[in-house]
């Protein structure tokens, strides 16, 4: 009996010895966590630091030559135009070339492009743009695509939207490639109100076609005797009576057979 009695307390014992020492191990960490010296946080994990190097990423458009906004929350960059190419092209002073998003101007021999080249020449040679980018920081031939902003010389408290002046004032027509669309809107009502009063190029006396056709899959119209149209399938295809209704969608002139 007195046997069995030693082995039962040598059990209880055994058992408030590792509560004690449970206890202590878990008391230690314990206080290991909260008398950490201040001024020295908590180093982060790898994982942390890498999700908050990312959160960064792609805020910025990474530009050509390292032209870099100013203002990320603009995504605008200040630089100096060197001169003009034509009415929708511009070269800066780091000798990179500029193509303004959502406008086309005409071509060289075609109706009114010195016309558009001296607007735009007149506007911002030699002068201090800045730049605003859209999806796209450039296009297949390696110029930038942008928005070009300026003070107005007459009030510099003003800022002039050189994309949307060129087609309100008629010397450019809307030409907008998905995804660069951020102001299509404000530039195909731009181009109501120039067709409307036959500003600049809207002037030029073309011949009327039966009808015109358009592709679902692209932004430029045709005449209905385009050879282009061969190459658009026929659930593709969209008829407008005339070009007005076309250019009021937001497409714009085929460049071969100019409706």
């Amino acid at each position: 009996m007195l046997k069995y009695m030693a082995l039962g307390k040598k059990k209880y014992l055994l058992i408030i010895v590792t509560i004690c020492v449970a206890f202590l191990y878990i008391f230690g960490k314990t206080a290991k966590m909260y008398l950490r010296p201040a001024g020295r946080p908590e180093q982060a994990s790898p994982a942390c630091e890498t999700r908050t190097e990312k959160q960064g990423e792609g805020q910025v458009p990474i530009e050509p030559n390292g032209v870099e906004p100013s203002n990320p929350h603009t995504s605008k960059a200040t630089v100096k135009v060197a001169k003009v190419i034509d009415g929708d092209t511009l070269e800066l002073a780091s000798g990179e070339k500029v193509r303004l998003i959502g406008i086309d101007t005409p071509e060289k021999d075609q109706f009114y492009y010195k016309e558009a080249k001296n607007r735009l020449k007149k506007l911002v040679e030699d002068r201090d743009i800045a730049l605003e980018y859209d999806v796209q920081p450039a296009d297949k031939y390696g110029r930038i695509l942008g928005y070009v902003w300026m003070n107005d010389a007459k009030n510099p408290e003003q800022e002039i939207f050189v994309n949307k002046s060129m087609i309100e004032e008629g010397y450019a027509n809307v030409y907008t490639i998905p995804p660069n669309v951020k102001y299509v809107e404000i530039f195909v009502q731009a181009q109501k109100e120039a067709r409307k009063v036959g500003k600049g190029l809207w002037n030029e006396k073309r011949p009327v076609s039966d009808f015109y056709v358009a592709s679902r899959n692209s932004n430029v119209f045709h005449r209905n005797t385009c050879k282009t149209i061969e190459q658009i399938s026929e659930h593709n295809r969209l008829i407008y009576k005339t070009a007005g209704e076309a250019l009021d969608e937001g497409k714009s002139p085929c460049r071969t057979c100019r409706p």
